[in-house]
């Protein structure tokens, strides 16, 4: 009986040095990916700088950036399309946790046809045309 005890000690004492680190580690590898995404703001969309757009058959490439020493880190998009209008809303944060200045946006071109593309911020007052079809022609 005594040994049977020791050996579920030591079996349960095993468990721990492994289960606390392995959870302290899933831990930190979350709070690096959750804190970017839960802590992110919509940016204004006159605070943002394009230095290039490239629409091509397959991709929209876009390269911003919030100017100057704003603070704010580039930290992710998301797409609207409705009414061959595409609508980009650009996520910032202020904290530094693997963020950078400045964004390099590629977004799969699998719409029919688009006609404009426009920086969409959080209310539907604030949008502002980047690209129109009919600037190209």
């Amino acid at each position: 009986m005594t040994i049977k005890l020791n050996c579920i000690t030591i079996k349960s004492m095993l468990n721990k040095q492994i289960l606390l680190p392995l959870l302290l580690v899933i831990v930190i590898i979350g709070v690096f990916i959750l804190i970017p995404k839960v802590f992110r703001i919509h940016v204004v969309t006159d605070k943002i700088n394009i230095s290039s757009i490239i629409i091509s058959d397959d991709v929209i490439n876009l390269k911003i950036d919030f100017g100057g020493n704003s603070g704010a880190m580039f930290s992710g998009y998301k797409t609207e399309y409705r009414n061959s209008t595409l609508y980009i809303n650009v996520y910032w944060t202020y904290l530094r946790v693997l963020m950078k200045g400045y964004g390099d946006i590629s977004i799969p071109n699998t719409y029919d046809n688009i006609d404009a593309i426009y920086f969409q911020g959080s209310n539907s007052e604030d949008k502002r045309l980047i690209w129109s079809e009919t600037d190209q022609k």
